[in-house]
C-alpha cells in the first residue's frame, strides 16, 4: 500500500484550488477587455493567449491538476 502525500489526497478528495481558478477567470476577463477595444494583430494574439492560458488554468484548477509542475499522472 502507497502513503499519499498531500497534493495526492487533495486530488483524490476533489479539493478544488480557488486560487488557480479566480486567475484563470482574470485571464479569461482580461482577454474579453483587450478584445472588446479597437487593437490590432499582436492585441488578438494577447487575447488569444489569455484565454487559452486561462482555460487552462481553470481546468486544472477544478481538478487539482499539476500542469505547471512539468509532472505527470500515473
Amino acid at each position: 500500500m502507497k502513503e499519499l502525500n498531500i497534493a495526492e489526497l487533495e486530488m483524490v478528495s476533489g479539493g478544488v484550488d480557488w486560487t488557480q481558478v479566480g486567475v484563470g477567470i482574470a485571464s479569461v476577463t482580461a482577454s474579453i477587455v483587450i478584445v472588446s477595444n479597437p487593437v490590432g494583430l499582436v492585441g488578438l494574439g494577447a487575447a488569444a493567449t489569455l484565454a487559452y492560458f486561462g482555460g487552462a488554468v481553470i481546468g486544472d484548477g477544478l481538478v487539482e491538476g499539476n500542469i505547471f509542475d512539468g509532472t505527470k499522472y500515473r
